[in-house]
């Protein structure tokens, strides 16, 4: 890294931890449980432009959003044993993953595959509770995701 590249990359560490304390804040005044999610998007969707973050923004939320259904889907209509819920992880994972390596948006299959995964093993462990835990998923995501398009789009418009 040379030292002309210092003021850009202060730029997107200075966007992010903004946009961390924001998200963190509105999930802890919305009541949002695991306000961590809300923390760590941030992280993911600022880019060197203002409409390259609303694009990883967008793509996280459809990656969550889509994994989450799925998750939900599958958590609910499987009866899943020790074995049969290792086999699903393994094929889904390598599933996600590999179309996340060969297919456009490979982003949002990271992110759709990362919620598909914690969402199952949310059914797997705590049935009663899924639809709950899908949605507090999405809805601390897009807590994340406004925060950021908030910072990006005031450093952006300054």
């Amino acid at each position: 890294m040379t030292h002309r590249a210092a003021p850009a990359a202060t730029a997107v560490v200075l966007r992010s931890v903004c946009a961390v304390s924001l998200a963190v804040a509105a999930a802890h005044a919305l009541g949002l449980a695991d306000a961590w999610w809300a923390a760590s998007t941030p992280f993911g969707v600022p880019d060197a432009t203002l409409r390259g973050s609303l694009a990883r923004g967008g793509l996280r939320m459809l990656g969550t959003v889509g994994g989450a259904a799925l998750g939900v889907l599958a958590g609910s209509i499987l009866r899943l044993d020790g074995a049969m819920f290792v086999v699903l992880m393994t094929v889904s994972a390598w599933a996600g993953l590999y179309l996340a390596h060969t297919q456009r948006y490979s982003y949002a299959w990271v992110l759709g595959i990362v919620t598909f995964v914690m969402v199952v093993c949310e059914a797997w462990t705590a049935r009663g509770q899924l639809m709950h835990f899908a949605l507090e998923r999405c809805a601390n995501v897009a807590v994340g995701i406004l925060a950021s398009l908030l910072v990006e789009g005031l450093w952006w418009m300054w």
